[in-house]
């Protein structure tokens, strides 16, 4: 169906305009399950709802007042969205992967002219595959687009939760509302001495890591897809998962079906290949052979445990993001965020476990209290939480919905379909992954490393009270205030160029986790964190405050902590199911410590961060934070401001100090410019990770080659300021 606004291709049954949001066809939402209904039903054909007793769930309303579009249907299940969607044809039995459920129906295509999808193109095309087409182009290299794209697609799509795969929003276009599930939060404890461990090994410590964890993510991930669930994100070494639900009994059976699934990823655990772990030699399972030599303590063991929180009740969904930007150049950036006491619920009930537990809220319980037994919680008691002790084996796997994609017909048409799903997929990810991706889907690995990055923590209060009080009745003022906080603080970390890895749930508040030196890596990146914390405190005292309501003034708070450390960094996760690219270590867990501790409004940064922030802000007295899970105190500093001029520095500038340990690279370069001046020239790469010194030594470099010239006469003595 082609939209009359603004041409763009959309599914058969497509009820909004992919492209622009415009209304296609008529009908009404009905109240209870969501299913689209003819304008003139009575009744539900789905659920039998009556519809004449209920106003409409997302009555229409003008789009210049930031409400969300009507047909938000983050609440229904995979299996219902995908048929909704209809974006599929069915498929012979044998061509289907094991364990998934083929969805039936066919999209009308529609072809859009190649040159209006060249821009598109460029984008999500390798050069070699490109360049034909702005020619003439043959069928063959049609043939080789789509399947190139075809591919692009899978792939991205294992990147993104289901609700925003198979249910996108145009970007720029905000929608949201109140929905209802269960959520399962598993956190996994033990990977950071490992990884700690492995660093040695360089590269290759790297991918044992790599190979470690996803052995088990990949099982704990086909765990939660065979009870019903969905995942929505990794969080380094941990997973949040969401039961959908769209009536009373699915959201028991959801309860149900997450204490089986938490159970069950317990068992997994309890697997020799993880809870005997030898990271320098054989691992049952883990597809790793010993080493040829091994440094000491090689045979020490490691035990992986998972802890897991669970919750269940209505929550607020949202796609928010912001508009491209052609003056920049600057693409859409868009976010699929769950928030609400639901949420925070099951970061704080996994807070009540310890490694090895299953711990649920009471309000869950009492949903499948006569089919689970459960016993009160031993760390940190709460009548408000119990320990899940035994539930019922699940009979059956959940079959995964299988989309098949592109729909089947003409080779263009198949391609424009192709670009206007990935057009609204791409925004999902970070620039630089889908760049990584779309060169090479069918084998795209992102090699796995250690590197220095500074992690930053942003936890924001406020949201909360606002979906309890007008989730229901104003979910576009919750939307409009989601949207707008996104906005300005992407804005502010694309400014400085960090990744905004997430918008993330948190037992107080929500969250942003944020990094500066990957995936892209700069000599100040400690520095450029701290000037963008310092810019979103302003931000958010300025515009975000307080919030005029209809229903009052809420009020929004936020505070930050910042640490730099060495951490892994690489694809974690099933990579056929679900997978992110993400970054371990204890050095996020510093950061993440210093934001909970941190005062709301202030910036905590850690001693090591504090080393190269010295010279450039203002900071307090070091004083010493006891934090939970840590034996010894963290070192700390509040950031007070920027200072008016830069003290000395270390690294970033001249500071007197002479150079260490890069004497035989210095000694190099200077062997090969005395070749030049004979008439011999050569190119020569200086490689290295971020704080190696590379800067440092080019800096040598120049002064050195600034004395010869002078020696020789080859520059005037009024030159020896510039670098």
């Amino acid at each position: 169906m082609r939209c009359p606004d603004c041409q763009t291709s959309n599914p058969g049954q497509a009820r909004y305009c992919m492209g622009c949001g415009r209304l296609l066809v008529s009908g009404l939402v009905c109240w209870q399950c969501h299913t689209f209904l003819p304008v003139e039903a009575r009744y539900c054909y789905h659920c039998g709802a009556f519809q004449a007793r209920q106003p409409e769930r997302f009555p229409e309303l003008p789009l210049d007042r930031q409400q969300p579009l009507p047909a938000f249907d983050s609440a229904v299940t995979s299996m219902e969205m995908a048929e909704r969607c209809d974006q599929s044809h069915s498929t012979a039995e044998a061509d289907r992967p094991n364990g998934v459920a083929a969805i039936g129906g066919s999209a009308s295509l529609v072809a859009r002219d190649l040159g209006e999808l060249l821009p598109s193109l460029k984008a999500h095309l390798p050069e070699a595959l490109y360049e034909p087409l702005e020619r003439r182009p043959k069928p063959r290299d049609l043939i080789a687009v789509r399947d190139h794209l075809t591919s692009l697609l899978q792939t991205l799509k294992t990147y993104l939760p289901h609700p925003v795969a198979l249910a996108p929003q145009p970007p720029g276009r905000p929608n949201g509302g109140m929905v209802q599930g269960t959520f399962l939060f598993g956190d996994v404890s033990g990977f950071t001495p490992l990884s700690e461990k492995l660093k040695v090994l360089g590269q290759e410590g790297a991918e044992r890591i790599t190979a470690i964890i996803n052995h088990l993510f990949s099982q704990l991930v086909d765990v939660l897809f065979a009870h019903g669930g969905t995942l929505l994100k990794f969080g380094g070494d941990a997973l949040l998962g969401v039961f959908p639900a769209t009536s009373a009994d699915e959201i028991a059976a959801g309860a149900l079906h997450a204490a089986q699934a938490g159970l069950a990823m317990q068992a997994i655990m309890r697997q020799e290949a993880f809870s005997a772990i030898k990271p320098f030699g054989d691992a049952p399972g883990n597809g790793l052979g010993r080493l040829a030599t091994t440094p000491p303590g090689a045979d020490d063991t490691y035990a992986l445990k998972i802890k897991c929180g669970i919750s269940a009740g209505p929550y607020f969904a949202a796609h928010v993001g912001t508009l491209p930007d052609a003056a920049s150049g600057r693409r859409s950036m868009m976010a699929y965020v769950t928030t609400g006491h639901t949420v925070n619920l099951a970061e704080e009930a996994e807070g009540h476990a310890d490694p090895g537990e299953v711990v649920m809220t009471l309000q869950t319980y009492e949903l499948i209290a006569d089919q689970v037994e459960a016993a009160p919680v031993t760390k940190s008691p709460d009548a408000a939480f119990l320990r899940l002790l035994a539930a019922p084996p699940n009979p059956e796997a959940a079959q995964r919905p299988y989309v098949q994609e592109p729909p089947d017909g003409e080779v263009l048409a198949q391609v424009t379909y192709l670009i206007d799903r990935l057009d609204q997929l791409t925004p999902y990810l970070s620039e630089e992954l889908s760049t990584r991706i779309s060169l090479n889907p069918t084998d795209a690995r992102i090699m796995p490393d250690h590197r220095p990055v500074t992690v930053m923590f942003v936890n924001y209060l406020g949201i909360s009270p606002l979906i309890e009080d007008m989730g229901e009745s104003h979910p576009g003022i919750i939307v409009a205030q989601l949207n707008a906080y996104f906005n300005r603080m992407a804005s502010i970390v694309e400014k400085y160029e960090g990744s905004l890895a997430r918008m993330d749930q948190y037992a107080v508040g929500d969250r942003l986790v944020i990094f500066f030196g990957a995936p892209r890596a700069h000599e100040d990146d400690p520095i450029r964190a701290i000037h963008a914390a310092l810019e979103m405190a302003v931000v958010t005292r300025d515009h975000f405050s307080a919030l005029q309501t209809p229903m009052g003034i809420y009020r929004f708070r936020q505070r930050i902590g910042i640490n730099t450390g060495t951490l892994f960094a690489g694809n974690v996760g099933a990579p056929d199911l679900r997978q992110e690219y993400t970054l371990m270590g204890d050095d996020i867990n510093t950061a993440a410590r210093l934001m909970s501790y941190a005062d709301w409004g202030d910036i905590y940064i850690s001693n090591k961060t504090g080393e190269f922030a010295r010279a450039f802000f203002e900071l307090s007295e070091p004083f010493d934070l006891k934090v939970k899970g840590k034996t010894s105190v963290i070192t700390t500093f509040k950031v007070l401001g920027s200072r008016r001029e830069v003290g000395r520095t270390r690294g970033l500038s001249d500071s007197g100090t002479p150079l260490v340990g890069r004497e035989s690279a210095l000694a190099s370069l200077q062997a090969v410019s005395e070749q030049w001046t004979v008439g011999r020239g050569q190119i020569v790469a200086v490689t290295g990770g971020t704080g190696q010194g590379k800067t440092r030594l080019i800096r040598e470099y120049k002064n050195w080659l600034k004395a010869v010239e002078r020696s020789k006469g080859w520059i005037a003595d009024t030159d020896a300021g510039e670098s």
